[in-house]
């Protein structure tokens, strides 16, 4: 599978391979300092530091992964429809709003990104300010009207506020 990535956001992606490397190799050599004081196969903390370091080289092998298939593309500095790139806000039925980045991969759904690939990514995709559309989650269609749509060199600025 193919992964689209602003140059920021394959920065970031970098940035996260390097920090689980760091995490993995933390892990590691505390179970070695671990296992070298005692008796490693049956201390507590050498079989955790184990499962630690395991986990987070299972993560840079994805994160590998994701870099591997990773398409860098340039965002077109527009704000006229929402693309690839741009910040867009989504106003819900109920008056809720949401100010979200339009990115090929979301890291962290806590980071303010929308997949191209989720049902309101593909929902908005192409679609102007003030234009009404709906997405379809499990057996549910929402409803949802589109607000301001940011040029990607805000989007981060945007979606902040």
């Amino acid at each position: 599978m193919e992964y689209l990535f602003t140059p920021q956001r394959l920065a970031q992606l970098e940035a996260l391979i390097t920090e689980a490397k760091k995490r993995a190799d933390r892990a590691a050599q505390s179970g070695f300092q671990s296992g070298s004081e005692q008796n490693g196969h049956h201390d507590e903390g050498y079989q955790l530091s184990l499962r630690e370091t395991s986990t987070w080289d299972r993560r840079v092998r994805d994160l590998e992964e994701i870099r591997r298939n990773a398409r860098v593309i340039v965002p077109v500095e527009q704000d006229e429809l929402v693309q690839f790139g741009n910040g867009v806000e989504i106003i819900y039925p109920n008056g809720e709003v949401m100010r979200l980045i339009v990115e090929g991969y979301s890291f962290d759904s806590s980071q303010h990104s929308l997949s191209l690939n989720s049902p309101l990514g593909r929902a908005v995709l192409g679609k102007k300010s003030g234009e009404e559309v709906s997405f379809v989650v499990g057996n549910r269609t929402i409803p949802v009207k589109i607000g301001d749509i940011s040029p990607p060199s805000q989007a981060d600025e945007f979606c902040s506020d």
